[in-house]
């Protein structure tokens, strides 16, 4: 049954974080696994904005990242927006990247329940005022030359961001080519291959693999930027999703991330559990070195809590007032320099970039 006190957060989906417009064509990818009212209810909140609404349904992907149907692969071909609402993962797949190269903005909320759209809850934050705070923060990642984390289940991991970019998400994607994952805020970095060392105790979350929250930790210990052993009574869930892709890199460690949304929660659905504000997260995945980034192809996530931060230039205080550097053009009539980094979406509204 739809529940309509969360119909404000489904419309901030819409409109906010998808930028929908009267007249655009909207795609809804979903799966038989997924929750169909929140399908129906979204399919609704869309057409209200004057969006014709498209919905595909297939089996749930096999791996988190894996491609979805061609049939559906096609359809994502022709939309202007395109909510990804499945039960699992696929935002990384080289249909989602085809369809945003042709000019589609893509926001991958998968696992999406009514929970996560409860009044208060992670939909109700300023996103373009915390996107400006991902970007600050981005900006520290960049000048890291290492980092190391530490928590006090055991966790204590260290590596490199020598040359790295920051990857700052905050779940806004109003512009042509643009992705996002609200209510997921986050920022992060892929460690230089081989650099990275340490034990992580993992006691939030396996997710796509399993409950929302474990019943007890699992351990991970990485050698040399790789995933080495993994211990505890829910670690053959991430082990057998490591064999079962077949690609001996999805063992090599991918990012190392920090949550940012304050409304989000452990327990929640998967974005918000990634998105949490004491989350600390790490990827392994294939990847593509262009421009010294990580393209996750097929994407394995652990979530920990309580989760302490520290790297050279970067810090677990933020300054937030620390001046963002202003590389590249800017958007003509650009009234906020100050942030401007030629995101996506532009913070200052402009309609053009140079």
């Amino acid at each position: 049954m739809p529940r309509f006190e969360c119909f404000d957060a489904l419309r901030t989906l819409a409109a906010t974080c998808g930028g929908v417009r009267d007249g655009e064509r909207s795609l809804i990818v979903t799966d038989t696994a997924a929750d169909p009212d929140v399908v129906s209810a979204l399919a609704s909140v869309l057409r209200t904005l004057g969006a014709s609404v498209v919905v595909t349904e297939s089996a749930p992907a096999d791996l988190p990242g894996d491609d979805p149907p061609l049939a559906v692969s096609a359809a994502m071909l022709q939309a202007d927006v395109i909510f990804e609402l499945t039960s699992v993962f696929i935002g990384s797949c080289q249909a989602r990247r085809d369809a945003c190269a042709a000019g589609a903005r893509y926001l991958t909320v998968p696992g999406l329940g009514w929970s996560t759209l409860r009044p208060g809850g992670p939909f109700a934050v300023d996103f373009a005022a915390l996107g400006e705070h991902a970007q600050r923060l981005g900006e520290r990642f960049e000048a890291a030359s290492e980092f190391h984390l530490t928590g006090a289940a055991g966790t204590d991991l260290r590596g490199s961001f020598s040359g790295r970019r920051g990857r700052p998400l905050w779940g806004m994607a109003a512009e042509p080519g643009g992705y996002a994952a609200p209510p997921d805020i986050e920022v992060g970095a892929s460690p230089v291959e081989g650099s990275t060392s340490g034990r992580v105790v993992v006691d939030g979350s396996l997710l796509f693999l399993g409950p929302d929250q474990l019943q007890s930790p699992v351990e991970l210990r990485f050698e040399g930027g790789r995933l080495v052993d993994i211990g505890g009574r829910d670690g053959w869930r991430l082990q057998d999703a490591l064999e079962r892709s077949g690609d001996e890199r999805m063992w090599e460690i991918a990012e190392v991330s920090i949550g940012l949304n304050p409304r989000s929660r452990p327990g929640g659905s998967a974005l918000e559990i990634e998105g949490s504000s004491v989350a600390r997260t790490w990827r392994s995945a294939t990847t593509s070195r262009t421009a010294a980034a990580t393209t996750p192809a097929r994407t394995s996530t652990a979530f920990c809590s309580q989760v302490s931060w520290r790297s050279t230039e970067c810090r677990s205080t933020l300054d937030r007032d620390r001046p963002v550097s202003r590389r590249g053009p800017r958007a003509r009539g650009c009234s906020r320099p100050d942030v401007c980094r030629r995101a996506s979406p532009c913070l200052a509204r402009a309609s053009a970039c140079k």
